[in-house]
């Protein structure tokens, strides 16, 4: 009988140890799940707010540009931000010049009425110089006065060639139904340049100056520019 009691009390405890270790794994797997889901969520949370820059010999990425969702006290102001698709690869080698030009991308065309909150872009070249970039406003898509061009000054950050955000003051820069946005300079640089997108297409208006007169656009339908901006819509609120 001794014998027989002293094989169930080992084996009894043989069980108990497997069972052990069976807990303490299948508690190890469970932390690990936890952990990996934990990185996929924070991952795709990252992911959504980054712009993807395919340059052909490696993947970068920088911030997307933040949209305000302030409000004022009697309007509901509503943003909407003019972007190129992120899938289009950068050209590399070289940029385009900004000097005596204005530069339009054919896929941002308006569509609300408005103001220019925000405008985004992507310099090829650190910016050097006292010159102005403006941002313009042609009256059509491929020929304007320049005297009925809406055009503002804008200073870009100084010692980089990732995207960066310029603010743009409320009113400053109006924008309707049909309009298309563009940047240059009406003075001449060799080093100021901007990022070229391919397999997309632009309106460029060259040979620019102070004294021009009258803008005439061409259109190139393989590239386009490192360009993007925000538009502030203001919306009546509904009085109850």
């Amino acid at each position: 009988m001794f014998p027989r009691l002293k094989y169930l009390v080992h084996a009894c405890g043989d069980h108990d140890r497997q069972l052990i270790i069976s807990g303490v794994i299948m508690a190890i797997i469970c932390v690990a799940l936890y952990i990996n889901l934990i990185i996929m969520l924070t991952k795709r949370s990252s992911d959504q707010n980054t712009i993807s820059i395919r340059n052909g010999t490696k993947n970068m990425t920088t911030s997307s540009p933040i949209i305000s969702t302030k409000t004022l006290s009697n309007d509901k102001r509503k943003y909407k931000n003019y972007s190129l698709p992120n899938h289009l690869p950068y050209e590399t080698r070289y940029g385009e010049s900004l000097g005596n030009s204005i530069h339009i991308n054919i896929l941002q065309l308006i569509d609300i009425n408005g103001y220019i909150s925000q405008l985004h872009l992507r310099l090829f070249t650190n910016w050097e110089g006292n010159a102005s970039l403006y941002i313009f406003i042609p009256e059509t898509s491929f020929s304007s006065l320049m005297n009925r061009v809406h055009r503002y000054p804008v200073e870009p950050q100084r010692n980089t060639t990732e995207w960066q955000i310029i603010p743009i003051p409320l009113y400053a820069v109006p924008v309707s139904l049909g309009k298309y946005l563009g940047i240059g300079m009406l003075d001449c640089t060799k080093t100021n340049q901007i990022y070229i997108v391919n397999n997309t297409g632009s309106f460029t208006a060259r040979n620019l100056t102070h004294n021009t007169s009258q803008i005439n656009l061409d259109i190139d339908r393989t590239k386009g520019f490192a360009i993007g901006f925000s538009v502030a819509q203001y919306v009546k609120k509904l009085s109850n």
